[in-house]
């Protein structure tokens, strides 16, 4: 557990201070601050989560530092898609596909946090938060600790 908490920590300090200056920037650039800041808060809380769970899973299947960029590309791919996808449609035409997605629970929470009414802030947190628990759930069935010299 302390080698997940000492690998993870970095991470989850960074993501912590990007999050914090991206909310400055934007509540000063839009002029108007979330209505639910909750909701980013969390999306950053279980989308950080889930990174990691995945950086360990995917550690579970590289056999090299230099294959890591190789084997997380497909979700990374599908982390960053997914948001432009569903940010990019009307709340109400996203079907339970969009929160399905990596990263597009994470969207509709941010897209929440601005008041939109037609998005659904429950299955969003829910889908999310499944998303994690499965990229936990292998991450602590997979993953095993060898260190590579």
């Amino acid at each position: 557990m302390s080698i997940v908490a000492g690998l993870s920590a970095p991470l989850f300090a960074l993501v912590a201070a990007q999050a914090v200056v991206l909310a400055g920037v934007s509540g000063v650039y839009r002029g108007q601050w979330p209505e639910r800041p909750w909701t980013p808060a969390l999306a950053v809380v279980i989308g950080a989560v889930t990174c990691s769970a995945v950086a360990f899973l995917t550690a579970a299947f590289t056999p090299s530092p230099e294959m890591a960029q190789v084997t997380t590309f497909p979700f990374m791919l599908a982390l960053i898609g997914a948001p432009l996808w569903v940010m990019g449609r009307d709340p109400a035409a996203i079907d339970w596909t969009g929160p399905a997605i990596p990263g597009g629970a994470l969207a509709h929470l941010v897209r929440a946090a601005w008041g939109e009414p037609q998005v659904m802030v429950v299955p969003a947190v829910a889908a999310a938060l499944v998303m994690a628990a499965v990229a936990i759930a292998l991450a602590v069935r997979l993953f095993r600790w060898e260190p590579r010299f």
